[in-house]
């Protein structure tokens, strides 16, 4: 069969809300098909692990999609699931992504998985980070989480970037990261989720578009408008240039730090902690932290944050100075850097009050405090932040190994710049 869908990128996506349980694969293909508006969207995505398939089952997938899928794949459709695949000996080891004319794209998870990408002798970030040709991306689940591996999708043509995820996935804190990296690499980000009727303050379906700007989806099974796709069963589409762009809302900031939170005294280009003194633009140390100066330019490349930080083998606060108009995706991006860094950041814009984003909890939440004033609790240097992303990878002695291969996309990012 010819695969005959355009080159450009996808303009309407489609996102489909699995339940976690109770119904199998084949029933939710004929309730998905019921859905499909008319002209259908240009590409769905299903959530991770939509359903699991034995390697040696591989050889014959594209066969068994050719008769599952003929209506999506006649009407010139693209449909991507996250498969997760199981070793001859039972192991979860991999998972695939496949389309509606059955080919597929290996993607091996690069976190959280029991066994990672960093894991294989032969990882290059080319083979293991692949771009499709009409310009879309994919991460699955918790690869989200470190920001270089969009970065790379991004430095090699990404247009789109899809994203499959597990469930539970709170709400509050999957948008952070979904909304930064869609501002930090200026592409639309599309989400999938299976339903949690467990966890109400989950989300399940997701688009933002390049600004970050969330993108109002319409239930195809009733035609109404929602902000969020939430009900399990149901195909939500967004329009990433027609449909209404709803503005992201904005959590307040605490009235005040944790007792024993070291105070920030800021005064022209000096911050100050526990009587030690930094200079904006240069690197030092202030209260036992080091002092990353974050600008207008280093804002939303990842590499000017995470490099530092390895170097650094310890603490650090990051002191953010941006124009006045970017406080907004200044917020975005030091709360996603909280998530995936574990370290503080102190937002200093002209013409507004110096505003603290940190962790609160283990669980990676995260909030805004004016006066600033850090809490150092739950602060880590980035080798432990790195391990707390990597989870479950497995063997977890392998962690620092991993990391090391993750930092080789910093290289590999200034080596495209020289070359470009």
């Amino acid at each position: 069969m010819a695969q005959s869908h355009s080159l450009s990128p996808p303009n309407t996506i489609g996102l489909w809300v699995a339940p976690h349980e109770g119904i199998s694969c084949s029933e939710q293909i004929a309730l998905l098909l019921t859905q499909l508006p008319s002209p259908p969207p240009d590409i769905i995505l299903f959530p991770e692990a939509w359903t699991d398939v034995e390697e040696s089952d591989l050889p014959r997938l594209r066969s068994v999609l050719r008769q599952r899928f003929p209506a999506l794949a006649q009407r010139k459709q693209r449909c991507i699931m996250g498969l997760s695949v199981h070793g001859s000996d039972g192991t979860f080891n991999r998972q695939v992504l496949v389309d509606a004319w059955g080919s597929w794209q290996q993607y091996t998870k690069h976190t959280t998985a029991p066994h990672v990408a960093f894991e294989s002798p032969t990882w290059s970030p080319d083979t293991a980070l692949p771009v499709l040709p009409d310009g879309t991306g994919m991460t699955i689940c918790h690869d989200m989480y470190p920001s270089l591996l969009a970065h790379h999708l991004q430095g090699h043509g990404m247009k789109l970037l899809l994203n499959p995820s597990e469930w539970p996935v709170l709400r509050a804190k999957w948008e952070t990261v979904l909304r930064a990296r869609a501002i930090e690499n200026s592409v639309p980000i599309g989400c999938a989720v299976h339903h949690s009727p467990e966890k109400p303050h989950s989300g399940s379906a997701w688009i933002f578009d390049r600004n970050g700007d969330r993108i109002e989806l319409v239930d195809a099974s009733t035609g109404e408008t929602v902000p969020y796709g939430t009900v399990p069963c149901t195909l939500y589409v967004g329009n990433i240039a027609g449909s209404r762009h709803l503005p992201v809302e904005e959590r307040s900031a605490r009235p005040s730090p944790d007792p024993g939170a070291l105070a920030i005294h800021i005064e022209n280009d000096t911050l100050t902690i526990r009587k030690e003194k930094v200079n904006f633009g240069r690197q030092g140390t202030a209260g036992g932290f080091t002092i990353v100066p974050i600008d207008d330019d280093a804002l939303l490349d990842p590499c000017r944050w995470i490099e530092p930080m390895l170097e650094a083998k310890g603490k650090v606060l990051f002191w953010i100075r941006v124009a006045p108009e970017r406080m907004s995706e200044a917020k975005a991006i030091a709360s996603a850097r909280a998530i995936e860094l574990c370290a503080p950041s102190i937002l200093d814009v002209p013409g507004s009050e110096p505003l603290l984003v940190e962790l609160y909890n283990k669980s990676k939440g995260v909030r805004w405090i004016s006066p600033p004033a850090v809490s150092p609790a739950w602060q880590f240097g980035y080798s432990s932040a790195f391990k707390m992303i990597q989870g479950s990878a497995s063997p977890p002695s392998r962690w620092k190994d991993h990391l090391a291969r993750y930092s080789r996309l910093i290289r590999h990012s200034h080596a495209q710049g020289q070359m470009l």
